[in-house]
């Protein structure tokens, strides 16, 4: 398989470069990540993703990973969201249902969520909602 490529994902602009978890839920509404800018500290704004549809996550301390950290492509980066490419986590999804997916026409992506802390991944066919909650 090809190296794995951990590309800068900005759904909106006025992302900070470094980002902290605040919470992280699964629910009926999907799984949510709250995350805080680390600059400010864990007070509002926070920034909303919204995985309403979600197929996957995990989630890691970052020191957990330093296997990927080593192998993959893209780091360091002055940023905390990420789509990936050449994913072996989605190769090992898709291997996992004998290659047959759930909805033929739906193009499954793996996004990732990097912190000082944790490293969270989704996989989703679809693009989460991104808000800042003010």
């Amino acid at each position: 398989m090809a190296q794995e490529i951990y590309k800068p994902w900005r759904p909106l602009d006025d992302i900070p470069a470094e980002l902290m978890v605040y919470a992280l839920y699964d629910d009926c509404e999907g799984v949510r990540v709250l995350l805080a800018d680390v600059q400010t500290g864990l007070g509002p704004p926070h920034l909303l993703i919204n995985f309403d549809e979600s197929e996957a996550y995990r989630n890691l301390d970052e020191c957990r990973r330093l296997k990927t950290f080593g192998e993959a492509q893209g780091f360091p980066c002055s940023c905390s969201l990420f789509t990936v490419e050449n994913s072996r986590w989605l190769q090992w999804f898709n291997d996992e249902n004998l290659g047959i997916p759930f909805d033929e026409r739906i193009e499954y992506k793996h996004y990732s969520i990097i912190t000082q802390a944790d490293f969270i991944d989704v996989i989703s066919g679809f693009e989460p909602i991104v808000e800042w909650l003010r």
